[in-house]
């Protein structure tokens, strides 16, 4: 499976787990970067969005459901795309996060796939599938800081490192453009 995933991305094709051809979300379209997908709480979306526009920096582009789903867009299809394309997701752990039906089948679907997943605790810990892994702590820290650490925790899985180390440098090289 991992090489027929490194072909598809070299031809810039996308494919689930079930190795079925998906779509990427619009907001996706014709964007080299990291794909990482916010599962979040609508009450957490401001965290979500926040997190997002600070990953960008670093070659991540993260998909936020209640920001990023272009007007008359069928939201569920899109969000679909959203999970079928990641390259791994982030869980806001507000207190919720657990009870909501859709944050777990968002989660479930990051674990059937066996994507990477980083639980940000904001208030609740893990639980599930999950919680088998430390929790990243946001304690005290900045939007930008807890990007940091995220970017640290993909370069360090094997699963993640060579795609964020990949989208790192496009976003160095983007950077370096005067306009």
């Amino acid at each position: 499976d991992e090489k027929i995933r490194k072909i598809a991305d070299e031809l810039a094709v996308s494919f689930s787990a079930g190795l079925h051809p998906t779509v990427e979300p619009a907001n996706w379209k014709g964007q080299a970067g990291f794909r990482l997908f916010v599962s979040h709480l609508s009450l957490a979306k401001d965290k979500a969005t926040r997190l997002r526009d600070c990953l960008k920096d670093h070659g991540i582009l993260a998909f936020v459901a209640h920001e990023d789903i272009l007007p008359a867009l069928e939201w569920q299809s899109e969000m679909e795309r959203a999970l079928g394309t990641m390259d791994a997701m982030v869980a806001i752990l507000t207190p919720g996060f657990a009870k909501s039906h859709w944050t777990q089948q968002e989660v479930g679907f990051a674990v059937g796939r066996g994507t990477k997943v980083i639980s940000l605790k904001m208030g609740e810990d893990p639980v599930g599938f999950i919680a088998k892994q430390q929790a990243l702590s946001r304690q005290r820290k900045s939007a930008e800081e807890v990007a940091k650490d995220i970017v640290r925790l993909l370069e360090s899985d094997h699963r993640t490192s060579e795609k964020v180390a990949e989208a790192k440098r496009r976003a160095l090289q983007d950077a370096e453009i005067p306009f």
